[in-house]
């Protein structure tokens, strides 16, 4: 039994000329050169009206500490409190670098702005509102926020390594961008001896301290049983030889704990300078040469082909709407739809019924 070919019935597209394509393009050459021409006209306006945007990067390494005091602390007995590297490491820095904090105190300063040297707060610039002094400063670190792109290097070692950290910063002239790079790169400095060495600080004047009392005490200690041992040269009762020994156990223990802080006071002062952070500057920021947007070669390119894929599209879809059958379903529906489009542009009469043809 015959079932036929399950593709009966269904037309099939017809294929696609390239003759009569170019033919349809020759004919209406100044109409696709028009499309052309007015995507170059608008197209140019576009890359001039767009405003100047000039870059500059700045890269550092923050290198953190070795294990070296817990090291000795492990050969000397004493427990070493060194700082962990992964605390100091490069995804501390570059939370920082995004917080809103840190760009108010970028922002707090007046900055070169121009070739001229002139210096101007970024709020001035800019003209934020004049509001509240911290508001006001919150706008304009947000606004930073968003000028500043941070990146962290993938790490290619241990995942304690430190990474190199990248932030690219864009703003409407050269010697602005270039000052932000530095007041960035001071203000990351500053951090990290003010307040990433305060822990180091506090503990080893804390140790200087505990080591101080324990040098008094043992002085104490040591004078008492001196002064025993010279009034009492003969100990003829049992009371005096347990308050002999009694003082001298005194003195042992004060000098156990006495040489126990001279090691932490020793360990504590490497800890202090091994485990602080060291900011190695990779690029320092410059005044950038060329500015970074907008490329207008790229913009003017952009919009010509455009025009000119909107323009070989209106051309096609013409022809074809010309050489249609009209007694087609498909083109008489096209012809009522656009019938349509032209009386309700936006379609708000949708949905309403038809007035009678004798308009009752």
């Amino acid at each position: 039994m015959n079932h036929g070919d399950p593709t009966d019935g269904i037309d099939e597209a017809p294929p696609v000329r390239i003759l009569a394509v170019f033919n349809a393009v020759l004919r209406r050459r100044w109409t696709l050169l028009a499309w052309v021409t007015l995507g170059t006209v608008a197209s140019v306006a576009w890359a001039w009206s767009a405003a100047e945007s000039w870059s500059s990067s700045v890269r550092f390494l923050p290198v953190g500490g070795s294990s070296m005091t817990s090291r000795l602390g492990s050969i000397a007995g004493a427990g070493g409190g060194a700082i962990d590297g992964n605390e100091a490491g490069s995804d501390y820095f570059a939370e920082l670098l995004k917080s809103s904090t840190f760009m108010e105190s970028v922002a707090a300063e007046p900055l070169e702005v121009d070739a001229a040297g002139t210096r101007q707060l970024l709020a001035e610039r800019w003209a934020v509102p004049d509001e509240e002094p911290d508001a006001r400063l919150q706008r304009v670190a947000q606004s930073l926020l968003k000028l500043c792109k941070v990146s962290v290097a993938k790490s290619a070692g241990s995942p304690g390594a430190p990474r190199l950290i990248t932030v690219d910063i864009t703003a409407d002239s050269p010697q602005l961008a270039a000052a932000l790079g530095t007041r960035i790169l001071d203000r990351i400095r500053e951090h990290n001896e003010g307040v990433r060495g305060a822990r180091g600080r506090a503990n080893r004047e804390f140790v200087e301290k505990q080591l101080a009392e324990a040098r008094d005490e043992l002085t104490r200690a040591t004078d008492a049983f001196a002064r025993f041992t010279a009034r009492n040269r003969r100990l003829a009762t049992p009371a005096l030889l347990a308050e002999r020994d009694r003082l001298e156990r005194e003195v042992r223990v004060k000098e156990e704990v006495f040489l126990t802080l001279t090691r932490q006071a020793e360990l504590v002062k490497i800890e202090e300078q091994d485990t602080r952070v060291s900011i190695e500057v990779i690029q320092a920021p410059e005044v950038p040469l060329q500015r970074s947007a907008p490329r207008r070669s790229q913009m003017v390119l952009i919009g010509v082909l455009v025009s000119g894929m909107l323009g070989l599209g209106w051309i096609l879809l013409s022809e074809r709407l010309r050489r249609a059958d009209p007694e087609d379903p498909d083109t008489q529906e096209l012809h009522r739809l656009l019938q349509e489009a032209r009386r309700d542009p936006l379609g708000l009469r949708a949905g309403k019924p038809a007035a009678a043809p004798d308009g009752r």
